[in-house]
């Protein structure tokens, strides 16, 4: 997958996504694909933007503009948090590198050579997990909260546990290690097992298999328990439903839907993710996220991530039920 597929995939889904192309480099080959997308293009100098503004005549909601990544963007007229997609072909240092941070939402992504000279420690320190793409010819980072975003003010439960099926998935360690670093107090235990009144409960148990579509006697009569005790449920499937690839895990989406309907404080959520498309770290920052949101029972200023990347469909209006 190249940048401009990747970019795609997202607009597909957002078609109100805002990309940022530092160098207006990519910027014909995305408008080609998607004429109608929410860009900005970028050159150094005031002639680089008359040839942006020629090149691009035919895109009006296209902005060109002038950027110096070696200034404080702010007086740039770039706020922080305004792009889910940045793409630049060159960042000096790792002052850039965090300069190009700010102007993503979290879970947002930045796209650069693999010739960048970072190490691991540039990306950490600038709040990116990264990724290879398109056979090792770019590095995408991902954004990830800093870490006096989104925790707790001692107003709320940090303990939050884990419910498996039958077997544990192998995504169940990962996400334990994503909570941690959100200072979660963690357990876990299958469905078969009884949770009390008011627990947190993140549901894995169809991550890797369907559970509803073919749900025994003894695991519905557990699951209704679960249900009727839970303080609020993340209900976490690998069904690729935004690709259509799965649509036996969509029931869990309809049940929370219904109970919701039903009991309109119920804190229940659905959220479902393609594994072949989406990096196992973004995966489970995306549920410690979401689990923080329900525990504080509000949404995080700033956070992109819901919502935004075609990989999962959690959508703020349809999978929040």
């Amino acid at each position: 997958m190249d940048i401009a597929t990747l970019v795609q995939l997202m607009a597909f889904k957002h078609p109100d996504c805002r990309v940022l192309d530092v160098g207006g480099q990519n910027s014909q080959v995305l408008l080609g694909l998607m004429p109608n997308l929410q860009l900005t293009a970028t050159g150094t100098t005031a002639e680089d933007v008359k040839e942006l503004q020629k090149a691009l005549m035919e895109h009006p909601q296209v902005q060109k503009r002038q950027l110096l990544l070696c200034e404080d963007l702010e007086p740039q007229a770039l706020k922080p948090a305004c792009y889910d997609f940045v793409i630049s072909h060159e960042v000096q240092n790792r002052d850039e590198l965090r300069r190009l941070r700010t102007l993503l939402v979290t879970g947002g992504r930045l796209a650069l050579p693999a010739s960048s000279s970072f190490d691991d420690d540039a990306y950490n320190a600038a709040n990116l997990t990264v990724t290879s793409l398109d056979a090792g010819k770019y590095i995408v980072g991902t954004a990830f909260e800093t870490d006096n975003q989104g925790l707790s003010d001692g107003s709320e439960s940090r303990n939050i546990r884990i419910v498996h099926g039958q077997r544990q998935p192998s995504i169940l360690q990962p996400v334990v290690a994503s909570l941690k670093k959100r200072a979660f107090v963690t357990a876990v235990s299958s469905l078969q097992d009884s949770i009390d009144p008011g627990e947190h409960i993140i549901m894995i148990a169809e991550y890797e298999e369907p559970l509803l579509s073919a749900i025994s006697e003894t695991d519905y009569i557990r699951l209704q328990d679960l249900l009727a005790k839970t303080g609020s449920l993340l209900w976490v499937t690998a069904g690729s439903l935004a690709a259509g690839k799965k649509p036996e895990f969509a029931m869990a989406a309809g049940l929370l839907r219904a109970m919701k309907s039903e009991q309109a404080s119920l804190n229940v959520t659905a959220i479902d993710f393609d594994p072949d498309t989406t990096p196992l770290e973004t995966i489970t920052a995306v549920i410690a996220l979401r689990a923080e949101q329900q525990v504080q029972r509000k949404i995080i200023p700033g956070t992109g991530v819901l919502g935004l990347w075609a990989e999962y469909t959690d959508q703020p209006t349809a999978a929040a039920p």
